[in-house]
């Protein structure tokens, strides 16, 4: 029998095996979550290997080698952030930063720059290859940086990783400015490619991805946190060989709309 991490609640209900690991749903708060034994540690996985071998599959083949197309994510992102705080640079925070890519970018527009990720070898490249200050390896940011507080604090595909999410969330929020600004990317499980592909969708990858979120289950987290949701939008990726209905522009448009891609992008204010 397994209880619901986030709200205590019994009985939650299998919902697949994936990868040797349960699935399970909570039938209370509803949320999804792989069942790991209770001396996991998530810091094990994120070796070099995780960054550049795709380690047990839970990782990527070449994480550097994507960067450039990556690059021009980070730019989106960092447009959209202008746009929703008013600001062109200001104090930025992101946790689960890896390598720093993103940091990188944040930089050269004119942020001051921080982060934090528990792996030393993403950490040693970010200050090393990169030139990155203020990096911290860890599972949380030092208290000293409580004292000017950030305006953004980000969480870029990091939130599934955490056994824990609501309390490092709760945590980050202590550090943000009144007002601040959080930003967060993650699968969505009520995604049309999720309910097609189950156990084979590519971000059911326990025990890396150790939570998967709905709009209401991550509504929920931040509400928890102090956080208020003022932005939800998903992508346009529908899963391995869609129906071709879903490859014409004003359905994949409309489905997006609607919530149905496998990665959310949510912004959220602190109350």
């Amino acid at each position: 029998m397994w209880s619901c991490p986030f709200c205590q609640s019994d009985n939650c209900r299998l919902v697949m095996e994936a990868r040797g690991h349960p699935i399970l749903r909570c039938p209370s708060c509803e949320l999804v979550f792989t069942g790991v034994k209770s001396d996991f540690s998530s810091s094990e996985i994120y070796t070099e290997e995780f960054w550049q071998a795709d380690s047990d599959g839970i990782g990527y083949r070449d994480y550097f080698r994507e960067q450039e197309k990556s690059r021009r994510k980070w730019e989106r992102h960092l447009k959209k952030i202008s746009s929703h705080t008013g600001k062109q640079a200001g104090r930025i925070l992101d946790f689960g930063c890896g390598p720093g890519f993103f940091l990188k970018a944040a930089r050269e527009r004119g942020w001051e720059t921080f982060g934090v990720d528990i792996s030393r070898f993403a950490v040693d490249y970010a200050k090393k290859d990169l030139g990155l200050e203020n990096i911290h390896c860890g599972p949380l940011p030092p208290d000293e940086w409580k004292r000017q507080g950030f305006d953004v604090i980000t969480l870029w595909a990091a939130i599934e990783h955490l056994p824990d999410p609501w309390k490092v969330l709760k945590s980050l929020c202590s550090f943000l400015k009144p007002g601040g600004l959080v930003c967060m990317t993650t699968g969505n499980m009520e995604s049309i490619a999720a309910r097609r592909e189950g156990e084979n969708w590519r971000l059911m990858t326990p025990p890396g991805h150790l939570f998967f979120f709905t709009r209401k289950t991550m509504k929920t987290l931040l509400e928890h946190c102090g956080l208020r949701m003022t932005k939800y939008r998903t992508n346009d990726y529908f899963g391995k060989n869609p129906p071709s209905l879903f490859r014409i522009k004003p359905v994949k448009k409309t489905l997006r709309l609607l919530g149905r891609g496998d990665i959310m992008t949510v912004f959220a204010r602190k109350s």
